[in-house]
């Protein structure tokens, strides 16, 4: 990211950053009467709405899991991480919050197919995850 100079308030400042980002900013207020100390502030970007996708949903038995195509999505200063378009782990979770199925992979994956055939069918939480950054979706499973 670039830092800029806004000399009017209330300035928008665009990040062009991966989905799930924490960006630290630093706010430095120059006037007549001198300059502030730095101050830093942590803000976290809004998660993307095609950070994965599920096909089919409702489902009978295997779920296909793609990642977005967060591509067109890089900071200005750099390529985005690998990792951000990545599936590391997946966790359903039934209605009680309780894991009814967990799959973690050793290499990153971009797409899977995960079998829900042994699952009962109703409606279910899905939670899939790139190892740093999580987004949870309902699923349903029809039977």
């Amino acid at each position: 990211m670039t830092s800029a100079d806004y000399s009017t308030p209330n300035t928008s400042l665009s990040y062009y950053g991966d989905c799930y980002t924490s960006v630290t900013v630093g706010v430095e207020v120059e006037n007549a009467c001198g300059t502030s100390g730095k101050t830093n502030t942590n803000i976290g970007t809004a998660p993307c709405g095609n950070f994965y996708s599920i096909v089919p949903n409702p489902v009978q038995d295997i779920i296909t899991i793609t990642t977005g195509d967060q591509t067109n999505m890089t900071a200005k200063s750099g390529p985005s991480s690998s990792s951000a378009n990545s599936i590391a782990q997946i966790k359903i979770y039934n209605s009680n919050g309780v894991v009814v199925k967990l799959v973690q992979y050793n290499e990153r994956k971009k797409q899977v197919q995960i079998d829900v055939a042994d699952i009962a069918g109703g409606l279910y939480f899905i939670e899939v995850s790139n190892g740093n950054n999580r987004q949870t979706k309902k699923l349903l499973i029809v039977r």
